[in-house]
């Protein structure tokens, strides 16, 4: 596995989870082109399709998103659940710039870094408290653990804290 599918295999890992913590909720999608997508997510209604995400907007259309292109997911108006699983770092080798690039990220901004700025994707920045900083994810929260986002690591193109 590379970087790029490692990072992939996180950002799966916890849309996975997210139907169960935020029941209810409407998923606000930033692919890496910027572009938004805003829907429920739709995984039940269908045979499970690894590597796309299924998000049912308010008509009822099915979008599939491949989770390779999603730059960040957000929870607008839930709090933040620290009841995420995450899977552990994959052993990869550390000379390449991707794995580099990753790690200085997650280095950059640790847990409790208030007040950050992350630009991914090509969308709007994204400002808060970092939540969590695991292996090809950081979860911010925008006041007090509101407005969850979650965001790949490896899509990070610019940091301001």
């Amino acid at each position: 596995m590379d970087m790029d599918g490692a990072c992939s295999s996180q950002m799966e890992n916890v849309l996975s989870q997210l139907p169960n913590l935020y029941p209810g909720y409407d998923l606000e999608i930033t692919r890496e082109d910027g572009a938004k997508l805003t829907g429920r997510p739709a995984a039940a209604a269908f045979p499970p399709l690894p590597g796309l995400f299924l998000l049912e907007d308010q008509e009822g259309a099915v979008q599939a998103v491949p989770v390779s292109k999603i730059a960040a997911v957000r929870v607008p108006g839930a709090a933040y659940s620290p009841n995420l699983s995450y899977l552990p770092a994959p052993s990869l080798p550390y000379g390449d710039g991707k794995t580099q690039s990753e790690a200085s990220v997650r280095a950059f901004l640790p847990v409790g870094s208030a007040n950050v700025l992350v630009e991914t994707g090509g969308g709007d920045p994204l400002r808060g408290a970092v939540e969590a900083n695991e292996f090809g994810i950081l979860a911010l929260s925008a006041s007090q653990g509101g407005e969850p986002v979650f965001l790949s690591t490896c899509k990070v193109e610019l940091m301001v804290k």
